[in-house]
């Protein structure tokens, strides 16, 4: 079986010949393998593939944790630059599991799958989530006719109508009742590709398929699974790359520590913080200034933490704005620790 993680742009027509058909054009793939399940461990025989890119910040650390094992060049190439994979950043949007039976050996965690495992005419099933609809009666969620519209009827033309008899004295299950609509899983099957365009990752696949614009879509065929092996010499690359980041981040945290020897441990703690420590170099680059001495000068109350704006103003030659939003900054994103301590 071949698959792939795909995103539906929209529709569109493509003439072949003299007729017209119908299209919906996918964005499907590349997609980088990020897990491999085998019977002895799991119990079952899986594969889980990862599509897509989202800023790490709104990543669980589970799920990073999950993805340290895929090289940096694999999620560069899955992702197609979108997003940042700079420090060995993992930053995979989608990932979904698909059962095989007898997996492939040579198949590793970290290949791509691009649409080239596809080919014309392939009969292809597709799987996603229906458009919502919201709370809807019968007639548009059962397509059930309604009540006669004549002979002394009066608003009753889409009404549910009776829901049982009054012998049991209930309503049965799975009766068919007003309730929301859409929203659901759903798989349309024997559809077919009619057009690949390989360098765009697009496929035109003949037909509608479920969800919105920009909705996930799970796209399953029969034949053999093909993957883009990443070299392992881009891999160690890329990993070296990474370590040298990380020693480098470790560093300047270890050098902003060193800027507050001066302040009690437990003050020292709190205001050394690596994010702490990030969000004052990025405001001394941003600003051009040397903050590390006024924010030790406000902790130990030498500076009034109620005046800083005014300091900024004073000292720092800062127009009200540009004080206003720093002060502002300073606060949300250094002081935040240590507040109840200097109010």
């Amino acid at each position: 079986m071949k698959f792939i993680l795909g995103k539906k742009i929209e529709m569109a027509q493509i003439w072949q010949g003299d007729k017209v058909a119908a299209v919906t054009k996918v964005e499907a793939g590349p997609c980088v393998i990020a897990q491999i399940k085998g019977k002895t461990k799991d119990g079952y025989e899986a594969m889980q593939i990862g599509f897509g890119a989202k800023k790490e910040k709104n990543i669980k650390k589970p799920q990073i944790g999950h993805m340290k094992k895929i090289s940096t060049q694999a999620i560069a190439s899955a992702i197609g630059g979108k997003g940042s994979v700079s420090g060995g950043k993992k930053n995979l949007k989608y990932l979904r599991e698909f059962r095989i039976d007898n997996i492939n050996k040579d198949l590793k965690v970290g290949d791509i799958i691009n649409v080239s495992t596809f080919a014309l005419n392939d009969v292809i099933n597709v799987s996603g989530i229906s458009k919502g609809k919201g709370f809807q009666g019968v007639v548009k969620r059962f397509k059930l006719s309604g009540a006669p519209a004549t002979h002394g009827n009066k608003d009753q033309l889409r009404m549910t109508g009776s829901i049982g008899s009054s012998g049991p004295a209930h309503v049965f299950k799975n009766r068919r009742m007003p309730g929301r609509m859409g929203g659901d899983k759903k798989t349309i099957s024997n559809l077919k590709i009619i057009n690949i365009d390989a360098p765009n990752n697009l496929l035109y696949i003949k037909g509608a398929v479920p969800g919105i614009k920009g909705g996930l879509l799970l796209i399953t065929g029969d034949g053999e699974l093909k993957v883009e092996k990443i070299s392992p010499e881009s891999n160690a690359r890329e990993n070296k790359k990474a370590g040298n980041q990380a020693s480098k981040d470790l560093a300047k945290n270890q050098v902003g520590k060193d800027r507050f020897a001066n302040l009690a441990q437990e003050i020292k703690d709190k205001i050394s913080q690596p994010r702490i420590i990030k969000s004052i170099n990025i405001l001394e680059e941003k600003n051009n200034l040397d903050l590390v001495s006024m924010i030790a000068k406000v902790i130990n109350k030498e500076i009034e933490y109620s005046q800083l704006k005014n300091h900024l103003m004073e000292f720092y030659n800062f127009d009200e704005a540009k004080a206003g939003e720093l002060d502002k900054e300073l606060k949300e994103k250094v002081f935040i620790e240590v507040s109840d301590y200097l109010q």
